[in-house]
């Protein structure tokens, strides 16, 4: 099972939608890492796409918790402010969704 935590509902559904168009079908969500972690407490994850920043448990929090399990955890850490404050390169292109996608496929193939 593949489970998406992110409290933003539109990149849930997104991920999940790539996912689901390439194969992937046990999928769950969660919108935070509380939920997640109850989830988590029924059903057993091969991958965990999480948020890190995130109300209530973020994403290294949750990781922490879970720190006994086996599974790959993915931690996202998209925020603006830290990009400025890194001297990260422009790129010719934005991050898209299937950019994170393919970057995620890499990664479990």
């Amino acid at each position: 099972m593949i489970l998406i935590v992110d409290d933003e509902e539109n990149i849930r559904k997104v991920l999940k939608g790539l996912l689901g168009q390439n194969g992937y079908k046990d999928i769950m969500e969660a919108a935070d890492g509380i939920a997640a972690f109850n989830l988590l407490q029924e059903y057993e994850a091969d991958l965990i796409i999480c948020d890190y920043k995130m109300p209530g448990m973020n994403g290294m929090e949750l990781f922490r918790k879970l720190d006994k399990r086996n599974f790959l955890f993915i931690l996202l850490c998209f925020h603006l402010l830290l990009l400025q404050n890194m001297k990260v390169p422009k790129m010719s292109s934005p991050i898209t969704f299937s950019l994170i996608y393919l970057r995620i496929l890499s990664l479990i193939i």
